[in-house]
């Protein structure tokens, strides 16, 4: 997936304000820091890392900050084998003999969510001390270096835009409005380009903003909502 930086994004916010120096930095840094936590909640940006889990007594803990998660397995050589998930499990290790996943590795795990912080529980504890895990976790603490991917530059820069907008001009103004107008349409248009809409219902989804702009419904427009 290609990316960018927090820091490339606020220094081209900067040049399009037509600013000739970084006075603006701080300032757009804040507000580029406010649009990463609204993209996120909004889902235009989903990035999935993987980390490592310590695996005691055939469970692994996971951790208060990841949001979802994705292939669970553990490292076989120079790839990832992952185990099959088994919601019906027994919740006590080792209750199964084990099951070849046809993938070149054994193993069921189930999600514990009884528990808190939830847990990861094998069938059969794995020969290996960690498995890796695929996560959307929480950015506690992003920096000029945390990445963004190259679908919601776009809507970054315009909330900036808009942000800016309303702090110099205030929030009623023409100017902090049609601000506020295009970052909603950068917006709508990431998340069309992200879902799994067929054509028609992208167009559908398209026409009802087109319906909500005219009839000046409040953001945020939600699909199939």
């Amino acid at each position: 997936m290609l990316s960018t930086t927090i820091d490339k994004v606020v220094r081209a916010a900067i040049a399009e304000q037509g600013y000739k120096n970084l006075r603006k930095y701080l300032l757009f840094l804040h507000f580029a820091f406010d649009a990463l936590y609204k993209l996120k909640r909004d889902n235009v940006i989903v990035s999935f890392r993987s980390i490592s889990l310590p695996i005691v007594d055939g469970r692994a803990t996971i951790p208060d900050t990841v949001l979802a998660m994705g292939q669970i397995g553990w490292q076989r050589g120079q790839y990832i084998s992952p185990a099959i998930s088994a919601p019906n499990m027994s919740m006590t290790v080792g209750a199964s003999g084990g099951e070849f996943n046809g993938m070149g590795g054994w193993g069921k795990y189930h999600i514990d969510r009884s528990v808190v912080p939830a847990q990861i529980i094998f069938d059969v504890a794995p020969a290996q001390a960690e498995v890796y895990v695929e996560v959307i976790d929480q950015v506690l603490t992003p920096t000029t270096e945390t990445l963004v991917p190259h679908e919601a530059v776009l809507p970054m820069k315009s909330y900036i835009a808009f942000r800016h907008a309303r702090f110099k001009t205030g929030a009623a103004s023409a100017e902090a409005r049609q601000a506020e107008l295009e970052y909603m349409d950068e917006h709508d248009e990431a998340m069309a380009g992200l879902s799994d809409l067929s054509g028609a219902g992208i167009w559908f989804a398209l026409s009802q903003k087109e319906l909500r702009s005219r009839m000046g419904l409040e953001y945020p427009f939600l699909f199939g909502g």
